[in-house]
């Protein structure tokens, strides 16, 4: 492990210790860091090209949640249509269905059931005049957990079925219900995604770009001057920017850090 990555580990630990959902992010210099509360946040759009550092981020998202959550607590619904990067997580209690999945068919049942779940989780809060979950959770003997939907790589599957839609209602509607979508991908944006809905994350945030279209069309200015060694700038729902440095991940790594996890 890193000397950038155990002093994330160590700060999340020591300053953030019960608030579950504060992850570390990375670092802008040694003496300033990154953090996400997910709380509040319904969707994180993660884009970059491809090698500059999107999946290897996303694997700090997963550990960090694992390492300060149980599983009654949140759950992982991991969609990876490429086959290649999340399957690490199979097996874990942590996520849904036992597994992440990559059939088309089986993605759109997937997130299908998310949905019902949405719905399920609105007639809850309204039965219990809770405004969100956290109302809902301090009132009730039945807690729901924390649900974050996390798909590498989903340009394929967002003209599937009612797919587009149902995460745009996790948008709209998930910082309350405590469903959280993250959504990465390494395409040619313009063929896939829709300004209307990269404006419905509150939070985007790039690694380097292909090109200054690119970079634009997000909205982050520059991103292809980003070095591909996990640099990334992160923009948030009030036009505030911050670069910084992510820690760095390996195989190993996850491998030594899954006996830590809290069962």
């Amino acid at each position: 492990m890193n000397k950038i990555n155990q002093e994330l580990i160590e700060l999340c630990e020591k300053e953030y210790r019960d608030k579950s959902l504060i992850i570390p992010f990375g670092k802008i210099d040694e003496n300033e860091n990154v953090y996400m509360d997910f709380t509040n946040v319904s969707g994180l759009f993660i884009a970059g090209s491809t090698a500059s550092g999107k999946s290897v981020f996303i694997d700090d998202i997963i550990l960090s949640l694992m390492h300060k959550n149980k599983p009654d607590d949140i759950k992982l619904c991991l969609i990876d249509p490429k086959e290649i990067e999340l399957n690490e997580y199979n097996g874990l209690d942590y996520v849904i269905g036992g597994k992440s999945e990559y059939d088309i068919v089986e993605i759109g049942n997937l997130i299908n059931n998310i949905n019902q779940e949405i719905n399920e989780r609105i007639k809850k809060l309204v039965n219990n005049r809770s405004r969100n979950i956290t109302g809902y959770n301090n009132s009730n003997n039945e807690k729901l957990p924390h649900i974050f939907v996390i798909i590498d790589e989903g340009e394929d599957i967002l003209n599937y079925r009612n797919v587009r839609e149902i995460l745009e209602k996790i948008l709209d509607v998930g910082d309350n219900l405590g469903i959280h979508l993250i959504f990465s991908t390494n395409a040619y944006l313009k063929d896939y995604v829709e300004s209307k809905f990269l404006d419905k994350f509150k939070y985007r945030l790039s690694f380097d770009m292909a090109s200054k279209e690119q970079s634009n069309l997000i909205g982050i200015k520059k991103a292809h001057w980003l070095s591909a060694n996990g640099e990334a700038v992160i923009k948030s729902f009030n036009n505030v920017f911050y670069k910084f440095q992510a820690p760095f991940v390996t195989v190993e790594t996850n491998k030594d850090v899954k006996p830590y996890i809290i069962k």
